[in-house]
């Protein structure tokens, strides 16, 4: 690369995005077929997540944190492309990343894949051709990276030890509920058997009664 490309490059916004773009990047996401330990979770994801952070158009990114990060879910205020948050949570780590905003350009990648130089066209509706060639394959590549944070997210989402934990705490919590939802109704169940058995035997008793009376009578009236 020559000096003067150089310079067009630092100094053009867009064409350094996609000059940064193509430099090599590890793309590489953590994968696990079962539940990995805490410290194998946060010592493999974190660094992920932080190399992807450089391409965040939101700036600054929240970092993954760790077992001490609160869970709870926050608000996140997005203005003039700035992240502003004092203390990150676990909910709202995720729901940035969810929302996560890539501003890579891969023009570059795309032309040198379909190996065209845009300039070079002999006339107006050739390099016309080969941009639209080279913006479908830029585009294409954009829809991948979209899918390979996603997956990224969504993998950590599985195994974070914090929102395993949480769950296994919603699903005890709907256990004890049922339990006591159960216990309740049979008690009552039980109120209203008790009390159609009472009903019942007062019934009988009061029937045992009249015909104990009607008898004595019947007896007084022999004598």
């Amino acid at each position: 690369m020559g000096v003067k490309e150089a310079y067009a490059i630092l100094y053009d916004e867009e064409t350094k995005k996609a000059y940064d773009s193509s430099l090599p990047f590890d793309e590489d996401t953590p994968s696990f077929l079962e539940r990995p330990s805490t410290f194998t979770f946060y010592s493999q994801f974190g660094p992920v997540f932080d190399r992807n952070a450089r391409f965040s158009s939101i700036q600054p990114v929240p970092s993954l944190g760790g077992e001490d990060t609160p869970i709870d879910e926050v608000l996140i205020f997005v203005t003039f492309n700035s992240f502003h948050l004092s203390t990150i949570k676990v909910h709202g780590f995720y729901t940035f990343w969810t929302r996560f905003e890539s501003w890579r350009d891969f023009s570059m990648v795309a032309a040198a894949e379909e190996e065209v130089d845009v300039e070079e066209g002999e006339s107006r509706w050739e390099r016309r051709f080969l941009m639209k060639s080279v913006k479908k394959r830029a585009k294409e590549l954009k829809r991948a990276e979209n899918r390979r944070v996603g997956d990224l997210v969504q993998e950590a989402m599985k195994w974070d030890p914090r929102l395993l934990r949480e769950k296994e705490e919603r699903e005890e919590m709907k256990r004890e509920r049922r339990e006591e939802r159960e216990r309740l109704e049979r008690e009552e169940q039980e109120r209203e058997e008790r009390e159609q058995k009472e009903k019942e035997e007062e019934e009988q008793r009061q029937r045992d009664e009249k015909k104990r009376l009607k008898e004595e009578r019947r007896r007084v009236k022999g004598v």
